[in-house]
């Protein structure tokens, strides 16, 4: 493990105990779209701004709760404090803490502490990905098959997007969770529409890194490097290789 790499992961679990603090004092309010942010959210955002910036200098950042800058010239961290806030807020344990690192296109590292299911992934691009310091086997390749559970990230949106995908489905309400039930392979496979990629950017490293494939449903490139701005994703997946689903482009 390198030292910043390191690092990350210590900040990731200073930021779950930070979590698991905050929501003991709970102070919830309504954001402009109707999601709900806590005081959580913002205090943990803050600490990663601030503890991220002195692991890399040169680092920008990109949040959920504090906005978005230009990618800096050491790279841009993409931030969701607490994905699966509602989960959060009324007790369900599918939430966690999202973060990754992007230079130029690429995800060099990322971290999800998942605080209530005792959870902590971490991985560095080129270096397998890991649970609880215990390395995560490769996902197998092919099919998935009927009987095998498959992740809906905004189910209602991008249902029209998989005619003829079987799978029993499963909406959690935290893309976090979404992502690393495909990286441990609770889940086979991923469908998702509307996230940013401060959401998704950790996990789509854990994929990644773990043998499997991500990308639009339409074929379309999965340019990082262009994604790396305030837009949603159009619907994509997160798949074992060669499942047969994606469009050849």
């Amino acid at each position: 493990m390198t030292s910043q790499l390191l690092q990350l992961s210590e900040i990731a679990a200073e930021a779950a105990k930070m979590a698991l603090i905050e929501r003991k004092i709970m102070k919830v309010e309504m954001k402009g779209d109707r999601s709900l942010v806590t005081n959580a959210d913002k205090a943990i955002e803050i600490f990663l701004r601030r503890e991220l910036a002195a692991v890399i200098p040169g680092t920008t950042f990109w949040g959920e709760e504090f906005g978005h800058e230009p990618e800096g010239p050491e790279g841009i961290w993409l931030l969701d404090p607490i994905d699966g806030t509602s989960n959060f807020v009324y007790g369900c344990p599918y939430w966690g803490i999202s973060i990754a690192l992007i230079r130029k296109g690429q995800i060099l590292m990322g971290a999800v502490p998942l605080p209530d299911l005792n959870e902590i992934y971490l991985s560095e691009a080129g270096s397998g990905v890991t649970l609880n310091s215990e390395p995560l086997p490769m996902i197998p390749a092919g099919p998935i098959l009927p009987y095998e559970l498959i992740s809906m990230s905004n189910s209602d949106s991008v249902a029209s997007s998989m005619r003829g995908v079987v799978g029993k489905r499963r909406e959690t309400g935290a893309f976090v969770i979404d992502g690393t039930f495909f990286a441990k392979q609770r889940h086979r496979a991923l469908f998702g529409r509307n996230e940013h990629l401060y959401d998704a950017a950790a996990t789509i490293l854990f994929a990644q890194e773990l043998g499997g494939e991500v990308g639009f449903l339409d074929g379309s490139p999965f340019d990082i490097d262009a994604l790396t701005y305030p837009i949603p994703l159009n619907p994509w997946a997160m798949l074992p290789a060669n499942s047969g689903i994606f469009k050849p482009i």
